[in-house]
């Protein structure tokens, strides 16, 4: 399910990547598929992470230890607001808004994956493998 996530967020923040008439459209695309790649990435390694019941989620919205589904749907529906504010703004305030996005992701994956989940939750056994494990390793 996370790899399919994964591969989802990859495919529909690059649904705008045909060549755009303008510099900065293909530039607003470009950062909302690093956006919408850093969330894919971010939930799978919240995944991970959370797989372990010593862990808890710090994000107050999603709670302590948030379900997969929804965990998946509220960074799917961050996606979702990234990618359709980016189809509104000026192309400019599209790169300043995806970028911050991407920064933000790129943060709470740093997080996770200093606390010993993988990249992105993919590698060192998988996404589904108990924390303990990993650590032992």
């Amino acid at each position: 399910m996370q790899r399919a996530g994964l591969l989802l967020g990859m495919y529909v923040g690059c649904a705008g990547c045909a060549p755009p008439s303008s510099t900065w459209i293909y530039a607003a695309r470009t950062s909302e598929t690093l956006a919408v790649g850093s969330l894919a990435c971010d939930g799978g390694s919240t995944h991970q992470f959370l797989a372990d019941s010593d862990w808890v989620e710090s994000n107050p919205v999603l709670g302590h230890h948030p379900s997969d589904a929804a965990l998946f749907l509220y960074l799917g529906s961050i996606a979702a607001g990234v990618i359709g504010l980016n189809r509104i703004l000026p192309p400019k305030l599209a790169i300043a808004l995806s970028l911050t996005m991407f920064a933000i992701e790129a943060k709470s994956v740093y997080i996770n994956t200093s606390v010993g989940a993988s990249m992105c939750g993919l590698g060192r056994g998988g996404p589904w493998e108990p924390m303990q494990e990993i650590r032992s390793r």
